[in-house]
């Protein structure tokens, strides 16, 4: 589809896929534009070299299936690298 010289039909997807939409639940037309800014707590800028449950809302919006395992290996995961343990 995007195999030509201009960048004008690419620069009009990318437009109409991050167009805001007041009438939408998010406020976008495609849910996946808000992947990069979704921040429900307002702590994004504290938490940037960890993940947390954001994250894994943001990866929903891309439509992107995070196992239950998966989910508790990111949220459980140390900044050392090491996964906290339950006594």
């Amino acid at each position: 589809m995007l195999q030509t010289q201009s960048d004008t039909q690419a620069l009009a997807l990318l437009r109409a896929y991050y167009r805001r939409d007041s009438d939408r639940p998010l406020g976008v037309a495609y849910t996946g534009a808000r992947f990069d800014d979704w921040d429900s707590t307002g702590t994004r800028t504290d938490d940037v070299d960890r993940f947390t449950a954001d994250d894994l809302v943001a990866l929903r919006f891309l439509s992107i299936k995070v196992t239950a395992e998966t989910v508790g290996a990111l949220l459980l995961q140390t900044s050392s690298g090491r996964y906290c343990t339950r006594s």
